[in-house]
């Protein structure tokens, strides 16, 4: 209780913004949501703070307490204008390098089938991590400097991390363990199964060469281990091949990123390759070699964007911290995305994903060949926010199974008075083989003025053969997982408070879904915010 307490004094109690000068910003939390990058739903409490040391450096610090009472931090400490030229980040910081073949940001996870991974546009080499789980987060030092000669700016950029983390006793004392890497970073507390501590040490190097402001070339490299805190080398991803033991020592990564970049034009061709130290039964030590390669080109007009991306890795290709298009597995993929919007307010596009995985797993008997399309229709002007027809397939194959599932929507958002707003919307999905779902939807969005706006959505879903349906409705802001599936027939009421004064930012949402057995999920939210 007292921790609660101090998070809502903390988290409420806020004087107005001092503006962009030196200040404290808070943020309290409660929340039903993951905490950043995870595939689950927890309940939660988060407090957050930012010391503004000057408009671009800030020591920052979150703590988030779960409802199992566990704990967890991140704290960072940027310093972006102590020196001309010269970026400085300590603690907990995400880091990405060309296109993110080797190295990338980790990307949110996505439940709804229908979408795909998207490209990220981020050009922050390095970033503090400010949710409060270290899990995805390297936990180090990392900087950048950069010198301008003329038409001609070069960076160089790098990082060092040692994130502690848990494994087995008797995966401790044997020097390795059968889970992969990525499930040893999310091992971040001592617990009764996970009692030994292990170092994930990574470093990595980039130089930025840009010419003219319009060509870029970028060099980089990343190596990553496991050590025991006396530094004895532990391995990975232990399993049984041809009857013998293997597992992964140490992972390398090398490329280069080439682009041209304009106002209208951007082309660019990212390659990578690693080299994965493996080791067999008895010592026989070797390493595997693999490559990826990523390319793609946007035109950008107002009448008219177009973007084309292709993706190929190797099955040998290994670098447990990709996040690019498409999913971190071996695969063969393209995506093609394209806009029209021939007069004020009116667009209509098409999205196409195909992809391969390249690697099947042990209960796959062959590859999994996935694709997945959008086409859409948007007009916004007058008293009509926004209306929008949307249809999204999805196709999947897989040991010798073809599945499919169609959703086509119809939603719109016009103004009846000029505080008042009502939006409607109709979902129809189907799945083959399968079931089929329609969800419909009305709300009301009341506004007073810029310090408050409540909106109410009401909807029903009918359900049938086993199909379920994702939906997002009134999520608050900055939600890792906005919506959740329906797969009952039932009602669902959603009520959303946001209220703004000055520095002080507060927000509530309650979510109810019920159906003739009973109440099946509710869940409420609560945040504040503010600056002095």
């Amino acid at each position: 209780m007292f921790r609660i307490a101090l998070l809502l004094a903390l988290g409420l109690g806020q004087t107005p913004p001092a503006g962009e000068g030196p200040g404290l910003y808070l943020r309290g939390e409660y929340r039903e949501d993951a905490r950043d990058y995870e595939s689950s739903v927890g309940r939660f409490y988060r407090l957050a703070s930012s010391l503004l040391l000057s408009e671009k450096s800030s020591l920052n610090l979150t703590l988030v307490r779960n409802a199992d009472e566990r704990e967890s931090h991140t704290w960072s400490l940027v310093l972006a204008d102590a020196c001309p030229g010269l970026y400085l980040l300590a603690g907990n910081f995400s880091a990405g390098f060309g296109s993110g073949l080797v190295l990338g940001k980790p990307q949110v996870y996505t439940p709804d089938i229908f979408s795909s991974r998207p490209m990220s546009d981020d050009r922050a080499i390095f970033s503090p991590v400010k949710s409060g789980n270290p899990a995805f987060a390297f936990n180090g030092v990392a900087a950048s400097y950069g010198a301008g000669f003329e038409s001609l700016n070069l960076t160089l950029h790098s990082f060092y991390s040692v994130a502690r983390r848990y494994i087995r006793e008797e995966d401790y004392f044997s020097s390795g363990t059968r889970s992969s890497l990525s499930t040893v970073l999310g091992s971040i507390e001592r617990d009764s199964a996970h009692s030994e501590p292990a170092d994930v040490r990574t470093v990595g190097m980039m130089i930025s060469l840009v010419a003219r402001g319009l060509f870029l070339v970028e060099p980089y490299f990343v190596y990553a281990d496991l050590a025991s805190a006396d530094g004895k080398s532990i391995e990975w991803g232990r399993e049984k091949l041809d009857g013998s033991d293997m597992a992964i020592r140490d992972s390398i990564g090398a490329g280069a990123v080439l682009r041209y970049r304009d106002e209208r034009i951007d082309i660019f061709v990212d390659y990578a390759r690693s080299s994965t130290g493996k080791s067999r039964e008895g010592g026989d030590d070797y390493r595997a070699a693999g490559e990826g390669v990523l390319g793609g080109a946007r035109f950008s007009h107002p009448v008219l964007s177009l973007s084309a991306a292709f993706k190929r890795s190797s099955t040998g290709f290994y670098a447990p911290y990709q996040s690019t298009i498409g999913e971190s597995h071996p695969e063969m993929a393209s995506f093609l995305e394209t806009e029209v919007r021939p007069m004020r307010g009116i667009a209509a596009g098409a999205n196409f994903s195909a992809q391969e995985k390249l690697l099947p797993a042990s209960v796959d008997r062959e590859r999994v060949y996935t694709t997945r399309e959008r086409y859409y229709i948007r007009y916004s002007g007058g008293l009509i926010k926004l209306a929008k027809l949307r249809f999204r397939r999805y196709e999947k194959t897989g040991r010798g199974v073809s599945s499919r599932a169609d959703q086509a929507e119809l939603s719109m958002r016009a103004r009846i008075f000029e505080f008042l707003d009502g939006e409607a919307s109709v979902a129809g999905q189907r799945s083959f083989p399968g079931g089929q779902a329609l969800l419909t939807r009305s709300g009301l969005i009341v506004r007073a003025g810029a310090s408050a706006e409540l909106s109410l959505q009401y909807a029903r879903v009918n359900i049938d053969g086993g199909e379920r349906i994702y939906s997002v409705m009134s999520p608050m802001s900055n939600s890792s997982i906005p919506g959740l599936f329906l797969d009952r027939p039932s009602n669902v009421l959603v009520a959303r408070l946001v209220a703004r004064r000055k520095g002080l930012h507060l927000a509530g949402r309650f979510f109810r879904q019920w159906s003739s057995g009973g109440c099946a999920h509710r869940r409420m939210e609560f945040s504040a915010s503010g600056s002095f």
